[in-house]
């Protein structure tokens, strides 16, 4: 059974601040998603990143809602896969496809992004991995 619930005030504030903020500033700087913390956090926490090349697909949109697995797959079209994902996750920040779902017991973020209709990112954490998952993702940076 699935239950979708709003974002409060200060989830919204840390989205902005944090994801948008965040891509705002990354200007010159260089990021790789294979840093050793990240790879191990995302190992630690079973966070799939799976950035996808030209010619394939993301995960389809209902993958958000079956289960309880975390990840982020997205179409990867910026310098760095970081660059990339942060683009994904500004997006669906901006455009409001950000939901909280409860799956299976356990709340989570679910995030989508279009670009000319198509679908080029969904991703999903539990609410308590998203601001250490941002706090990891900054620790990218050469």
């Amino acid at each position: 059974m699935m239950k979708e619930k709003p974002l409060t005030y200060h989830e919204i504030v840390f989205l902005y601040k944090e994801i948008l903020f965040f891509h705002e500033n990354l200007n010159g700087k260089k990021f790789d998603i294979r840093h050793g913390a990240f790879q191990a956090y995302t190992k630690n926490n079973k966070i799939d990143i799976e950035p996808i090349d030209k010619g394939h697909v993301v995960r389809a949109e209902e993958s958000l809602y079956k289960d309880k697995s975390t990840y982020f797959s997205f179409k990867n079209s910026k310098s760095s896969q970081v660059a990339s994902l942060l683009a994904h996750l500004r997006n669906a920040v901006a455009h409001c496809n950000i939901t909280q779902e409860k799956i299976h017991g356990h709340w989570f973020y679910c995030f989508k992004d279009y670009y000319q209709k198509k679908l080029t990112m969904t991703g999903k954490l539990k609410k308590k991995q998203l601001k250490e998952f941002v706090a990891m993702l900054k620790t990218t940076e050469k």
